[in-house]
């Protein structure tokens, strides 16, 4: 299959790219610099902001799948960089859909990455699922219109489907080494009262749960991809310890103190949200990782001795 690749140069971008390698795809991949093409991947030049990409990059492709979007915890909020997450989202994912209203295509599938900041940064202890109402806040309000955009594609029969990710846990980047580097040096400590839940998922699971919603035309809509079990943040702080071989932790960091050092964002991190994922269970999408343990056992205890290796981010 010919699949086309926006946001592929982040974590998840580049195990996915992978993957579709392995399994013999040939991959349109759209960034916003000049690279030269291989035998397996074609790249395109893009830029959402300027409604700038090529018809050409949709010539015999069946599948687009959309990861863009600047990280959200890449800098302090202000009201600049606010708008550069939100528009970085919904600007990418409309010129790929526009191109599909345009354009004489084949496409048969569109994916979008979206996020379980969909039901905002607190629900407790409650128990959301993908019928379970958009939070009230920032984060919420930008996967709310991110997924506005993705589902346009359908009014073309077009199948699509968005994927509200969890935390992704991967020793190569993303969320995991920055909570493990501080209790790898005895500093581990709990994020405000460390009894909000983490809705998390393995990169390996969230690359197979890419493809298998890329294949399975039982899959539309939106799935929670996240692991069955979440878990409250000081289980998961416990977890990376006893992988390490840590014990040591220091008192809890007070909300007061991450607000005062992370400003809006913090309110993600002392936040939580107890997550279903029955749903993709339901169209028979197997999990591999479960439990926090064994996924945290995959990347981490191989490395007890080494930092993980953290990947430049980009927003193509």
């Amino acid at each position: 299959m010919k699949i086309l690749l926006a946001g592929a140069t982040g974590l998840i971008g580049q195990a996915l790219t992978k993957r579709l390698l392995e399994e013999g795809h040939k991959i349109v991949m759209l960034s916003r610099t000049a690279k030269t093409n291989t035998t397996e991947i074609t790249y395109f030049k893009w830029n959402p902001s300027t409604n700038d990409l090529d018809d050409k990059a949709f010539e015999g492709v069946e599948a687009v799948i959309n990861l863009a979007g600047a990280g959200v915890a890449d800098k302090r909020w202000n009201t600049s960089y606010k708008k550069e997450i939100l528009e970085s989202r919904v600007r990418s994912t409309r010129i790929l859909v526009d191109k599909m209203f345009l354009l004489h295509h084949q496409v048969k599938v569109f994916i979008n990455a979206s996020a379980s900041g969909y039901y905002g940064y607190d629900t407790g202890d409650t128990m959301v699922d993908e019928n379970s109402p958009v939070g009230e806040d920032f984060l919420a309000d930008v996967v709310k219109q991110w997924e506005v955009e993705a589902f346009r594609a359908t009014r073309i029969g077009v199948r699509t489907v968005t994927l509200r990710t969890g935390i992704v846990l991967s020793s190569e980047g993303g969320a995991l080494p920055k909570l493990a580097k501080p209790i790898r040096l005895n500093l581990g400590a709990n994020l405000g009262s460390g009894k909000q839940y983490v809705p998390w998922i393995d990169i390996d699971d969230l690359v197979s749960m890419f493809v298998f919603c890329m294949n399975e035309p039982k899959a539309a809509g939106p799935y929670n991809a996240v692991a069955s079990n979440p878990v409250r943040q000081e289980a998961f702080n416990q977890a990376i310890a006893q992988v390490l071989g840590k014990k040591n932790f220091l008192p809890p960091i007070p909300n007061i103190l991450l607000r005062g050092l992370l400003g809006e964002f913090a309110n993600a991190l002392v936040g939580g949200n107890n997550i279903s994922n029955a749903k993709i269970k339901s169209i028979d999408f197997q999990f591999s990782y479960e439990h926090v343990g064994d996924s945290l056992k995959h990347h981490l205890a191989i490395k007890k001795d080494a930092q993980p290796k953290l990947l430049n981010k980009s927003k193509e």
